[in-house]
């Protein structure tokens, strides 16, 4: 969770000091389920874990389990609603805050999983030919003598 949330949370939303307690705690509750919430941030803006936060009294009635990661004492319908809740919060303040820097770091992350495998390769085979040309020189000089480069 990003270290100015709780701030934002408390200047931003007129809500009592036990329901902000009760985001915060449904945030780290689903960071511990599901990882870093940047990560998630990055890959899809919340998109998997909000379709994972779904439960509707249908699928209560139908004795359905719970389909996430998260234990929930009690009615599995208000729980996941309430987690479902804390992560459109957060969101909303990803959106406005975290845009721009995750957006440089995850093109940094990306770049880094093209760019350092072809920098390998290159100095891979940049080795393979000094080591063959050295290995050329090598056996010109045991095969014509020392002096048979100089000529």
């Amino acid at each position: 969770m990003h270290k100015r949330f709780p701030e934002w949370l408390e200047a931003s939303r007129p809500l009592s000091e036990q329901a902000r307690r009760e985001t915060l705690e449904s945030l780290r509750a689903i960071e511990r389920g599901y990882g870093n919430l940047a990560m998630h941030w990055d890959v899809d803006r919340f998109e998997k874990i909000l379709d994972n936060l779904q439960y509707t009294r249908t699928d209560a009635r139908a004795g359905r389990p719970n389909p996430t990661p998260l234990e929930i004492d009690g009615d599995l319908c208000a729980g996941i609603a309430r987690y479902r809740d804390a992560l459109q919060i957060y969101r909303e303040f990803m959106r406005v805050h975290a845009g721009p820097v995750h957006a440089v770091w995850k093109t940094v992350v990306a770049w880094s999983v093209v760019a350092l495998p072809a920098i390998v390769v290159v100095v891979a085979l940049g080795a393979v030919v000094v080591g063959l040309y050295s290995l050329g020189a090598w056996f010109f000089e045991i095969l014509f003598g020392a002096d048979a480069g100089a000529h």
